[in-house]
């Protein structure tokens, strides 16, 4: 038992597997933005942020280090090799 409308079926069957690659294609693109901007966006603009948050802790101790009286011996050495440096290659160098 043949239906009549087969080939009419197959045809839009072969219509619609064209469209459905054609939409394919573009969801592709789709999930290489989302996953561009979840992947680097999101990764990296995070590490860079725990990075940012690390130093600026980092300086923050370093300020108060600098306030403390007296001064902890790792300051002094740190501030004796930053003047020797500096007398040495200038101050940009």
């Amino acid at each position: 038992m043949m239906n009549s409308r087969a080939p009419c079926a197959n045809y839009y069957l072969i219509e619609g597997s064209a469209r459905r690659e054609e939409r394919d294609a573009g969801m592709t693109m789709q999930n290489i933005m989302i996953g561009f901007f979840f992947g680097f966006a999101l990764g990296a603009g995070s590490s860079l942020a725990v990075m940012y948050s690390i130093y600026r802790g980092g300086y923050r101790r370093a300020v108060a280090d600098s306030l403390l009286e007296p001064r902890p011996a790792e300051y002094e050495r740190a501030l004796h090799k930053a003047r020797c440096r500096t007398d040495t290659r200038g101050l940009l160098g």
